[in-house]
């Protein structure tokens, strides 16, 4: 890994987990109920490609519910509902990772206080990196972070 990446590689990372645990993955019995074993999995992965440096992580939680959302950012008065509805799913993602914004209702050590994918979006952009999430529903999301190696 370059020198100059690995504190943005650290901060990407440990966000990423923090926000798998905290949003992704359901609680056992949740998971349980959807069929799924007790105990949800998140894989990290890094890689250079020979252009930069690729952070991949996928859990199998409960994905991203584009209506939680929308349904916040009325909540929050961000948008009214009638806007909100207007959202596409890539237009959702940008307010996912916007500053302040969380889709928990309380605050608390773990998470909800929406610094976690904006610190991620802000890292990405300081050294010219791609974000590309992809999520199903009820299954699955996963970021990948490329970082230019130089």
């Amino acid at each position: 890994m370059p020198e100059r990446l690995k504190k943005a590689v650290k901060e990407i990372s440990i966000q990423l987990l923090r926000n798998a645990v905290v949003h992704g993955i359901e609680t056992p019995n949740t998971r349980l109920s959807a069929s799924k074993p007790a105990a949800g999995m998140i894989d990290l992965e890094m890689q250079s490609n020979g252009q930069g440096f690729v952070i991949t992580l996928q859990d199998d939680g409960q994905g991203i519910d584009y209506d939680s959302i929308r349904d916040k950012l009325v909540t929050d008065g961000r948008f009214s509902a009638e806007d909100a509805s207007q959202l596409n799913r890539s237009a959702l993602l940008k307010q996912l990772f916007s500053s302040g914004f969380s889709t928990k209702t309380s605050a608390d050590e773990d998470g909800g206080r929406g610094v976690g994918l904006d610190i991620i979006k802000a890292t990405i952009k300081e050294y010219d990196g791609k974000l590309n999430v992809n999520s199903e529903l009820g299954r699955m999301t996963r970021f990948v972070i490329t970082l230019p190696a130089a």
